[in-house]
């Protein structure tokens, strides 16, 4: 077999085991199952909730509440196979008596934290988490408990619960390789043969001028923003896998692509992709809440916000909020 073939069939490979490990996010919003928690955690020290209904009490008990028993409670929940990224979105916490969070993949232990003070208010869902905590699993582990995560409070006094969401991790080992196969078939795809007459020395120049404009316009259309809420949307980049792709993607680009993009049809795509980022950069609304930061309180008399990057996308803000639109365009 040639060589140059097996890059390629890594690069396959490594795409299917990606394609097979995505999935769409599974989240368990939290209700509130009666006014009064103690009415719900009385007699109980957990409480189980399905993927086919994914609820969750909105109030975590800790072993300082009287009122639900003083005693560790856990909340069990059905994961995903693959190896996932379990998000754990809090509305808030006790005001000086915040619990010790455990999180579990059957008797193995994930992560421990202790979560910030809190407001110590009613507790009440919010459409801003005041805390996120993120705890990664691994497909084994998660095979081992037989697909069931849990999470307790070890010692400490409630929690309000936001919603826990299950994302599926970007198998970064497969990743890389991946974009590494894709980039050495490439070369292998394109290197000039030696047998190849070369081209005239003014076509030659044109090629060149084509390449340097498609691989700029390729990576403007992955850096520009779309003013949507997906992976891949532009600066400011906040996703891990949207980093990921972009440690590999824009030094493959500077590497590979002046040879690539000396081809036609490959330029071509490149500039029809910086158009369409183009029209959905410009045409598309901006979700999110705009925010105007104020140092001084005459700033504020004078109506001069503090700029930012962000002003730059957005004029007229020093900020832009997007957390309760992609819980549940709540606006």
């Amino acid at each position: 077999m040639n060589k140059a073939y097996i890059p390629g069939i890594v690069a396959a490979l490594a795409l299917l085991r990606i394609a097979a490990g995505w999935g769409a996010p599974l989240t368990y919003s939290a209700y509130s199952p009666s006014e009064d928690p103690a009415w719900y955690w009385a007699g109980k020290s957990q409480t189980r909730a399905r993927e086919l209904l994914p609820l969750i009490p909105d109030r975590l008990p800790g072993p300082l509440d009287a009122w639900a028993g003083g005693a560790r409670k856990t909340i069990i929940l059905e994961a995903p196979a693959n190896a996932t990224v379990m998000e754990i979105a809090f509305a808030d916490a006790h005001e000086s008596a915040p619990p010790l969070i455990r999180a579990q993949a059957g008797e193995m232990a994930l992560a421990e934290f202790r979560l910030p003070k809190g407001t110590g208010g009613k507790g009440e869902k919010s459409d801003i988490p005041f805390h996120i905590q993120k705890v990664r699993m691994t497909a084994k582990q998660l095979a081992s408990s037989g697909g069931l995560v849990s999470i307790s409070t070890e010692n400490g006094s409630w929690a309000a619960l936001h919603s826990i969401t299950f994302r599926s991790a970007l198998p970064i080992w497969e990743t890389l390789i991946g974009a590494i196969a894709i980039g050495l078939s490439i070369y292998f795809l394109l290197r000039p043969s030696p047998m190849k007459a070369r081209e005239a020395p003014a076509q030659e120049g044109q090629r060149a001028i084509l390449s340097v404009f498609a691989t700029v316009s390729l990576i403007l259309a992955i850096l520009l923003p779309g003013s949507n809420l997906g992976v891949l949307d532009g600066l400011p980049m906040g996703a891990l896998e949207e980093t990921l792709v972009m440690m590999v993607a824009i030094p493959a680009l500077i590497i590979f692509g002046p040879g690539f993009f000396r081809l036609p049809w490959p330029a071509g795509a490149a500039f029809g992709l910086l158009v369409i980022k183009v029209a959905l950069w410009m045409g598309a609304p901006a979700g999110g809440m705009a925010i105007k930061i104020y140092d001084t309180p005459s700033q504020a008399t004078s109506g001069n916000f503090q700029r930012t990057y962000d002003t730059l996308m957005h004029p007229g803000m020093s900020a832009r909020i997007t957390a309760p639109l992609v819980e549940g365009s709540r606006f």
